[in-house]
């Protein structure tokens, strides 16, 4: 083999090499440099800040936990779109690598808070 094909496929090698290691540092998840715990509390902040945007998700009934990249959504909605919008904005959070759906769907949930409400203002429950 001559020279010239041999540096050829010697330099072959090496963008592929280094194309795969670039590759490697850019699928990497979550905060760079920092530990597991601190990641996963990154994740859950994350989580529910996007979740907060979203206005058809009642993120004050939902429980965000993150352990080893695995984020478990559980509580209550009030309709499907909620859970299924959720579950969407929630998984494409930089570092989460699974989201388990554990949320359930509670129809006529916003009465029943507007009714505990009432309840609270006027100092009593029906019994």
């Amino acid at each position: 083999m001559p020279v010239a094909d041999l540096k050829r496929a010697l330099g072959h090698v090496v963008i592929v090499f280094v194309v795969g290691v670039l590759s490697m540092a850019c699928a990497s998840t979550g905060p760079v440099g920092e530990d597991q715990a601190t990641i996963d509390a990154w994740i859950d902040s994350e989580v529910r800040r996007v979740l907060e945007e979203e206005s058809e998700v009642v993120v004050g009934d939902l429980r965000i936990e993150t352990r080893d990249g695995i984020l478990v959504l559980s509580g209550v909605q009030t309709s499907f779109d909620a859970v299924s919008k959720a579950l969407e904005l929630a998984s494409r959070v930089r570092g989460v690598l699974q989201v388990v759906n554990q949320i359930r769907v509670v129809e006529g949930l916003q009465q029943l808070d507007r009714l505990n409400d009432q309840q609270h203002r006027h100092g009593g429950s029906r019994s």
